[in-house]
Protein backbone atom coordinates (compact mmCIF):
# COMPACT_ATOMS: atom_id res chain seq x y z
CA UNK A 1 0.00 0.00 0.00
CA UNK A 2 2.68 2.28 0.76
CA UNK A 3 4.03 1.89 -2.72
CA UNK A 4 0.85 2.75 -4.16
CA UNK A 5 0.60 5.75 -1.86
CA UNK A 6 3.71 6.93 -3.00
CA UNK A 7 3.04 6.66 -6.24
CA UNK A 8 0.37 8.87 -6.33
CA UNK A 9 2.16 11.32 -4.45
CA UNK A 10 4.32 11.25 -7.20
CA UNK A 11 1.99 11.65 -9.75
CA UNK A 12 -0.17 14.20 -8.34
CA UNK A 13 2.97 16.42 -8.31
CA UNK A 14 3.96 15.53 -12.12
CA UNK A 15 0.39 16.52 -12.61
CA UNK A 16 0.81 20.13 -10.59
CA UNK A 17 4.46 20.96 -12.32
CA UNK A 18 3.51 20.44 -15.62
CA UNK A 19 0.69 23.21 -15.09
CA UNK A 20 3.18 25.84 -13.36
CA UNK A 21 5.84 24.86 -15.55
CA UNK A 22 3.62 25.76 -18.87
CA UNK A 23 2.33 28.89 -16.67
CA UNK A 24 5.48 30.29 -15.41
CA UNK A 25 8.74 28.75 -16.87
CA UNK A 26 11.19 26.66 -15.11
CA UNK A 27 12.47 30.10 -13.51
CA UNK A 28 9.13 30.88 -12.39
CA UNK A 29 7.77 27.72 -10.87
CA UNK A 30 8.58 27.49 -7.25
CA UNK A 31 8.70 23.91 -5.37
CA UNK A 32 6.39 25.08 -2.72
CA UNK A 33 4.01 25.82 -5.45
CA UNK A 34 4.06 22.70 -6.74
CA UNK A 35 3.86 21.12 -3.64
CA UNK A 36 0.80 23.40 -2.53
CA UNK A 37 -1.06 22.79 -5.90
CA UNK A 38 -0.02 18.78 -5.65
CA UNK A 39 -1.55 18.85 -2.04
CA UNK A 40 1.91 17.20 -0.94
CA UNK A 41 4.80 17.88 1.10
CA UNK A 42 7.43 19.55 -0.55
CA UNK A 43 10.16 17.20 1.03
CA UNK A 44 8.50 14.89 -2.00
CA UNK A 45 9.51 16.75 -4.68
CA UNK A 46 13.45 15.72 -3.38
CA UNK A 47 12.12 12.24 -2.68
CA UNK A 48 10.87 11.72 -5.51
CA UNK A 49 13.29 13.26 -7.89
CA UNK A 50 16.03 14.38 -6.64
CA UNK A 51 14.86 18.28 -6.82
CA UNK A 52 13.41 20.43 -9.64
CA UNK A 53 15.47 20.12 -12.31
CA UNK A 54 15.00 16.06 -11.78
CA UNK A 55 11.33 17.10 -11.81
CA UNK A 56 11.49 19.43 -14.63
CA UNK A 57 14.05 16.57 -16.91
CA UNK A 58 11.40 13.52 -15.55
CA UNK A 59 8.41 15.88 -17.31
CA UNK A 60 10.30 16.79 -20.48
CA UNK A 61 11.70 13.15 -20.63
CA UNK A 62 8.43 11.47 -21.36
CA UNK A 63 7.24 14.27 -24.27
CA UNK A 64 10.78 13.84 -25.73
CA UNK A 65 10.05 9.67 -25.89
CA UNK A 66 7.16 10.05 -27.36
CA UNK A 67 8.50 12.57 -30.22
CA UNK A 68 11.76 10.57 -30.72
CA UNK A 69 9.28 7.35 -31.06
CA UNK A 70 7.04 8.91 -33.41
CA UNK A 71 9.85 10.09 -36.06
CA UNK A 72 11.52 6.91 -35.60
CA UNK A 73 8.38 5.02 -36.29
CA UNK A 74 6.54 7.34 -39.02
CA UNK A 75 10.00 9.12 -40.74
CA UNK A 76 11.83 5.86 -41.80
CA UNK A 77 13.53 5.92 -45.45
CA UNK A 78 11.07 5.64 -48.28
CA UNK A 79 11.45 5.01 -52.25
CA UNK A 80 9.21 6.67 -54.21
CA UNK A 81 7.18 10.09 -53.41
CA UNK A 82 3.81 9.09 -52.62
CA UNK A 83 5.25 7.13 -49.78
CA UNK A 84 7.14 10.76 -48.76
CA UNK A 85 4.29 12.14 -48.88
CA UNK A 86 2.35 9.23 -46.46
CA UNK A 87 4.59 8.78 -43.79
CA UNK A 88 5.19 12.83 -43.77
CA UNK A 89 1.07 13.40 -43.39
CA UNK A 90 1.35 10.27 -40.98
CA UNK A 91 3.94 12.21 -39.05
CA UNK A 92 2.46 15.89 -39.29
CA UNK A 93 -1.03 14.23 -38.21
CA UNK A 94 0.17 12.84 -34.95
CA UNK A 95 1.91 15.95 -34.14
CA UNK A 96 -0.92 17.64 -34.31
CA UNK A 97 -2.76 15.00 -32.46
CA UNK A 98 -0.05 14.78 -29.28
CA UNK A 99 -0.28 18.69 -29.04
CA UNK A 100 -3.81 18.94 -28.00
CA UNK A 101 -3.65 15.98 -25.99
CA UNK A 102 -0.75 17.82 -23.86
CA UNK A 103 -1.38 21.35 -23.79
CA UNK A 104 1.05 21.82 -21.25
CA UNK A 105 3.81 20.12 -22.02
CA UNK A 106 3.45 22.00 -25.68
CA UNK A 107 3.33 24.83 -23.53
CA UNK A 108 6.55 23.94 -21.57
CA UNK A 109 8.37 23.34 -24.84
CA UNK A 110 7.42 26.87 -26.52
CA UNK A 111 8.09 28.58 -23.45
CA UNK A 112 11.46 27.32 -22.11
CA UNK A 113 13.22 26.90 -25.79
CA UNK A 114 12.75 30.90 -25.99
CA UNK A 115 14.47 31.49 -22.36
CA UNK A 116 17.86 31.93 -21.46
CA UNK A 117 18.15 28.92 -18.83
CA UNK A 118 21.48 27.23 -19.43
CA UNK A 119 20.30 24.05 -17.96
CA UNK A 120 17.11 24.14 -19.62
CA UNK A 121 19.04 24.54 -22.98
CA UNK A 122 21.27 21.59 -22.44
CA UNK A 123 18.44 19.71 -21.94
CA UNK A 124 16.65 20.67 -25.06
CA UNK A 125 20.40 20.07 -27.24
CA UNK A 126 20.56 16.52 -25.61
CA UNK A 127 16.85 15.55 -26.17
CA UNK A 128 14.64 17.42 -28.78
CA UNK A 129 17.86 17.58 -31.08
CA UNK A 130 17.77 14.08 -31.63
CA UNK A 131 14.24 14.57 -32.91
CA UNK A 132 15.64 17.40 -35.27
CA UNK A 133 18.07 15.09 -37.05
CA UNK A 134 15.67 12.49 -37.44
CA UNK A 135 13.44 14.70 -39.45
CA UNK A 136 17.11 15.71 -41.38
CA UNK A 137 17.67 12.24 -42.00
CA UNK A 138 14.69 11.51 -43.44
CA UNK A 139 14.54 15.06 -45.99
CA UNK A 140 18.15 14.28 -46.95
CA UNK A 141 17.44 10.67 -47.80
CA UNK A 142 14.71 11.36 -50.20
CA UNK A 143 17.37 14.38 -51.85
CA UNK A 144 19.33 11.61 -51.75
CA UNK A 145 17.11 8.81 -53.64
CA UNK A 146 16.04 11.78 -55.88
CA UNK A 147 12.56 12.53 -54.74
CA UNK A 148 13.37 15.89 -53.97
CA UNK A 149 15.35 18.42 -55.81
CA UNK A 150 19.14 18.06 -55.56
CA UNK A 151 19.76 21.37 -54.49
CA UNK A 152 17.33 21.26 -51.03
CA UNK A 153 19.38 21.88 -48.11
CA UNK A 154 17.63 19.28 -45.73
CA UNK A 155 18.87 21.07 -42.49
CA UNK A 156 16.86 24.21 -44.26
CA UNK A 157 14.35 22.08 -45.02
CA UNK A 158 13.45 20.39 -41.52
CA UNK A 159 14.00 23.99 -40.06
CA UNK A 160 11.30 25.11 -42.14
CA UNK A 161 9.02 22.58 -41.79
CA UNK A 162 8.53 22.60 -37.84
CA UNK A 163 8.66 26.09 -37.77
CA UNK A 164 5.64 26.04 -39.86
CA UNK A 165 3.84 23.03 -37.71
CA UNK A 166 4.74 25.09 -34.28
CA UNK A 167 4.09 28.23 -35.21
CA UNK A 168 0.98 27.27 -36.60
CA UNK A 169 -0.04 24.63 -33.39
CA UNK A 170 0.79 27.77 -31.46
CA UNK A 171 -1.38 29.84 -32.88
CA UNK A 172 -3.97 27.53 -33.57
CA UNK A 173 -6.24 30.06 -30.74
CA UNK A 174 -6.10 32.98 -32.26
CA UNK A 175 -7.19 31.26 -35.82
CA UNK A 176 -10.30 30.17 -33.98
CA UNK A 177 -10.74 33.63 -32.74
CA UNK A 178 -10.29 35.80 -35.96
CA UNK A 179 -11.50 33.06 -38.30
CA UNK A 180 -13.73 30.14 -36.41
CA UNK A 181 -11.33 27.34 -37.67
CA UNK A 182 -9.49 25.27 -35.08
CA UNK A 183 -6.88 22.37 -35.87
CA UNK A 184 -9.05 20.48 -33.03
CA UNK A 185 -11.59 19.75 -35.40
CA UNK A 186 -11.05 17.08 -37.71
CA UNK A 187 -12.12 18.41 -40.87
CA UNK A 188 -10.18 21.81 -41.12
CA UNK A 189 -7.35 19.46 -39.36
CA UNK A 190 -7.79 17.21 -42.57
CA UNK A 191 -7.55 20.36 -45.08
CA UNK A 192 -4.62 22.72 -43.28
CA UNK A 193 -2.20 19.35 -43.54
CA UNK A 194 -3.07 18.37 -47.00
CA UNK A 195 -2.80 22.18 -47.73
CA UNK A 196 0.30 22.41 -45.35
CA UNK A 197 1.97 18.95 -47.75
CA UNK A 198 0.88 20.77 -51.50
CA UNK A 199 2.75 24.16 -50.20
CA UNK A 200 5.95 22.22 -48.35
CA UNK A 201 6.32 19.55 -51.47
CA UNK A 202 5.79 21.75 -54.57
CA UNK A 203 8.45 23.78 -53.00
CA UNK A 204 10.46 20.61 -52.46
CA UNK A 205 10.25 17.62 -54.92
CA UNK A 206 12.24 17.19 -58.27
Amino acid sequence: MAVIHDQSHKQHLLDAAVQLFAQKGYDGATLKEIADRARANVALISYHFGGKEGLYREILESLVQDRLSATERMLRPVSSEEEFKIHLKLFIEELIQAHFKSPYLMKIVHRDFDGDNQMVFEIFKGSFHKIFLNIKSFLQHAIDKKILRQNIDSECAATILIGGLVHSLRTDFLRKKLFGKTLTGKKYADHFIEQFLMNFMDGTLK
